[in-house]
């Protein structure tokens, strides 16, 4: 059997298609969400995902991946490993506890009231399901339901807000009620892809209540990108990197994470290189109270993104990712959606 055959022979292993050499290869890089396009455009978008690199230009993408699996060059490259793991984010990083993606058909199908985590093991020990989201406040159709724009699984698709749209986790995962706490250890990374319309006051995402109870999230207040903490009837706020931070009208990845107890704090935004800051060394020795937690708004559906917001994904993980880590996974997400966050 040639070379080219038993590539074609690992694929078909994880694809169940009999197709030709090409079709193959398309159908492994739908299974990995790579966005559709011509066949070299695709392979060195899969090659990018795979190593989580960035070549720009296929023969020297080949040749790396050849060597990553053992091989002298790519014609010399036979059987390979073209598993997926759960084709969620915990393949780049195994710390993920879950990965909502508007561009992949197994997290929104194009209808439906669940933004489904694609991640089946949370790195938490929680199951897969207790990181499902409602569009809007309930299992019900509602007004405050985000609008899915595009075809399952087109790289182009997204969710918009009208300025009262968010979602809210099904459940009150025990994980995101902790991570703004002082007296325990639960560091946290989140990644949103989003576009905002403008950069006036209003949050990204957050879990808590109102006045006078435990709760956090990360807003954009006049073009300032803040990290918001209440708790033990101290709130503070405090600037994760100043104006001007999340560009408007730009397709974004927003990368903020936070370790309360130890007081370190990273952020990337559009950029795999981090910037720093401190968390709040006040006390808040409680979990969040008992609302549940948002993306595009703060507690209880409060503090909404505003009309003409875009949101591609949102990802959660149970560490602070260094800026390796970082590079890795915006590298998957610029192969998924098929745009350069990065530029």
């Amino acid at each position: 059997m040639s070379n080219q055959s038993l590539k074609q022979a690992s694929i078909r292993a994880v694809t169940g298609t009999t197709g030709t050499y090409e079709e193959d290869w398309h159908a492994l890089f739908d299974l990995a969400g790579i966005s559709g396009g011509a066949f070299n455009e695709r392979l060195l978008a899969y090659i990018n995902y795979k190593l989580s690199s960035s070549y720009n230009n296929l023969p020297s993408a080949m040749q790396a991946f050849a060597a990553d699996n053992g091989a002298y060059n790519w014609d010399s490259l036979g059987t390979f490993d073209a598993s997926e793991g759960d084709g969620s984010l915990a393949d780049v990083v195994a710390s993920a506890v879950f990965d909502l993606d508007a561009t992949i058909a197994a997290s929104y199908p194009g209808s439906g009231q669940t933004w489904a985590n694609l991640v089946t093991s949370p790195a938490d020990g929680l199951t897969q399901t207790d990181y499902d989201f409602h569009l809007g406040s309930t299992s019900g159709a509602a007004a405050n339901d985000p609008t899915f724009n595009g075809g399952a699984g087109s790289a182009a698709a997204y969710f918009s807000g009208d300025g009262g749209d968010f979602f809210t986790c099904k459940t009150l995962a025990n994980y995101l009620r902790t991570v703004h706490r002082t007296n325990l250890s639960a560091p946290i990374t989140f990644v949103m892809t989003l576009r905002v319309p403008d950069t006036s006051f209003h949050y990204l995402f957050g879990m808590g209540v109102p006045s006078g109870g435990q709760g956090y999230g990360v807003r954009l207040s006049s073009g300032t990108l803040e990290i918001f903490a209440r708790g033990d009837s101290t709130n503070i706020s405090e600037t994760i990197k100043a104006s001007p931070s999340v560009p408007a009208t730009t397709d974004s990845v927003v990368i903020v994470a936070f370790d309360t107890q130890a007081g370190t704090g990273r952020y990337w935004i559009n950029s795999t290189t981090s910037g720093s800051f401190t968390p709040s060394a006040t006390a808040y020795t409680s979990d969040a109270d008992t609302n549940a937690f948002n993306i595009m708004a703060s507690y209880a559906g409060s503090n909404i993104m505003p009309s003409g917001s875009r949101v591609y994904s949102f990802a959660v993980f149970n560490e602070v990712i260094d800026n390796t880590k970082a590079a890795a996974i915006i590298a998957h997400l610029e192969a998924r959606h098929g745009r350069d966050y990065t530029p």
